[in-house]
């Protein structure tokens, strides 16, 4: 609400809200959301892509705004609204499959961050990834996987040049008793 949201301005330090929900802010959250300082990145997570509704919403409020969509394309109907988000500065598409080249059309002059899950991209799609976004959106890609890279794909990484991150869990130590 409008007053846990005005507490925040008295942090000093950056700052990012992630929203982790089953749906994208509604109408009744808009005073609680604009009660958030403007310079706060606002990121929601979800498992479907942004309507008019959402991106109206959206629109409504003056933050930088970063995407995340879990396990799925995004339908075409979408698209438009998504390419209408006003201050998007990225979009993250999570998933655990290499998509089809013509699906990465569907960003073409969106910011986009692959989050490829529990596996390493192929290097035909890799390139493809990398070719939709010339000159004309950034494309990072994560990968989220705790087994180590077979020498082909860190090959294939290696070549790409996309900025890559890796993200694995760190084994537990074990502690002498």
């Amino acid at each position: 609400g409008p007053e846990e949201s005005a507490l925040l301005s008295q942090l000093h330090c950056r700052l990012q809200l992630t929203f982790t929900a089953s749906a994208y802010p509604r109408s009744g959250d808009k005073a609680g959301l604009a009660a958030i300082p403007e310079q706060v990145p606002l990121f929601f997570v979800t498992d479907y892509w942004p309507s008019y509704i959402h991106m109206d919403l959206l629109n409504l409020l003056p933050h930088p705004k970063r995407l995340r969509v879990l396990d799925m394309l995004p339908p075409d109907e979408t698209l438009p609204y998504l390419r209408n988000i006003q201050h998007l500065d990225d979009v993250q598409l999570s998933l655990q499959y290499d998509p089809q080249p013509e699906d990465w059309r569907k960003f073409d002059g969106v910011p986009l961050t692959w989050i490829s899950q529990n596996h390493v991209p192929e290097a035909a799609a890799l390139d493809a990834f990398a070719r939709s976004g010339e000159g004309r959106s950034p494309r990072k890609l994560t990968v989220e996987r705790d087994t180590p890279w077979s020498a082909g794909e860190r090959a294939g990484i290696e070549q790409s040049p996309m900025q890559v991150q890796w993200i694995h869990s760190a084994p537990l130590a074990r502690r002498a008793v």
